[in-house]
């Protein structure tokens, strides 16, 4: 840190939907505390077992789960719990008054949490979604849902001073589509994707799968035994990476069918992209934050999104469209067919990631209170 540069105290929060919003937060935080500032943490649920796991020496602030319980269709599942997460927002913002009425906070960071902010505190928001999928039943619909959303969408974004987009700025090359490019009279900032993944000696062995797996249950454990059903007997090298943090979930019994087989319920960033790139095809949900890691990494992968949600099924049909990678839904899974469509499709490409110490410098050298 440049002896110039005076140390700042910096409330990092994040979404507990998963793992996504808090592992795609790490470069950030690490960032930050390269740089020497002091960063206090602020979550729930898997996320914040998986901060407390990898930042042991960081306060961490408890808040409400957020956790969104996935049923048959994910997207009326969160709209039906949409009532819980606005009192949490409400909740949370209460948290964060008391909290810094009696400890000296610099900026707070939020990602996708929409409650972490002060009116007297420089606030920032990271998201990408600036426009929200509807669920497919409401294709005809879909004029009332922008609206509505953008309507929902003010009151939540208007606290934060800046709006982060994780993603590259062009709105034809970008990975979220159009997911991140309607944000009209928003104070945006593209910061480029993010990732806690580290890049090294690609090394694939042949026929081998990495199954890539998290996300909110019950989908998650439905999908790991489907997959490991349709995988019994096979000659592929198969590695399971289940994305349980504290928790000691039985394999199914299916796997023992599977001759050359690993399993690991979590991986820290340096063993997972070692994972990643020693496997010829990764197979996954397509979150977003997943799409990230896959493409820092320049990854081959096929996508099974989560039965219902319309983003994962949206970013899923666009990578596909683009070449990129296919995808099957998980009522029509046929994993055979899936992987033989790998050699028509390009897998990510090599692109360059930002240099977050510069977004820190930049960031907090000009970002008034």
């Amino acid at each position: 840190m440049n002896t110039n540069e005076k140390s700042k105290t910096i409330l990092f929060g994040a979404l507990d939907w998963g793992l996504g919003h808090a592992t795609r937060s790490m470069p950030l935080i690490d960032a930050l505390i390269g740089l020497g500032h002091e960063v206090v943490l602020a979550s729930s649920g898997d996320a914040a077992s998986l901060w407390r796991l990898h930042y042991p020496q960081l306060k961490l602030l408890s808040l409400a789960e957020n956790e969104v319980v996935y049923g048959k269709n994910a997207s009326w599942s969160a709209l039906w719990q949409s009532p819980r997460f606005l009192k949490n927002i409400h909740h949370e913002n209460q948290l964060i008054r008391r909290y810094t009425a009696n400890n000296k906070v610099d900026l707070i960071v939020s990602d996708n949490r929409y409650g972490l902010y002060h009116p007297k505190i420089p606030s920032i928001l990271i998201t990408h979604q600036l426009r929200l999928m509807p669920p497919q039943s409401w294709l005809l619909l879909q004029k009332l849902w922008e609206n509505s959303w953008k309507t929902f969408r003010k009151p939540l974004f208007a606290p934060f001073q800046e709006i982060w987009v994780p993603d590259f700025a062009s709105p034809t090359d970008n990975l979220a589509g159009a997911l991140s490019h309607d944000g009209d009279k928003l104070p945006l900032r593209y910061i480029g994707p993010l990732s806690r993944l580290r890049p090294g000696i690609k090394n694939p062995a042949q026929n081998s799968l990495l199954l890539l797996l998290s996300g909110p249950e019950p989908q998650r454990s439905l999908l790991e035994a489907l997959l490991l059903q349709q995988l019994a007997g096979t000659t592929y090298r198969i590695t399971l990476v289940r994305g349980l943090v504290g928790k000691n979930l039985s394999l199914p019994a299916i796997s023992g069918s599977i001759p050359d087989f690993q399993c690991y319920d979590y991986l820290e960033p340096e063993a997972l992209s070692h994972e990643i790139n020693r496997h010829e095809l990764i197979i996954s949900r397509s979150g977003y934050s997943t799409i990230m890691d896959l493409q820092h990494l320049s990854a081959r992968a096929v996508f099974v999104p989560t039965p219902g949600q319309a983003e994962q099924e949206y970013l899923a049909q666009r990578l596909m469209e683009r070449k990129i990678a296919a995808f099957q839904p998980q009522n029509a899974l046929n994993l055979t067919a899936l992987i033989a469509t790998t050699s028509h499709f390009s897998g990510f490409l090599p692109r360059s990631f930002p240099d977050y110490d510069q977004l820190w410098r930049e960031t907090l050298s000009s970002l008034k209170a």
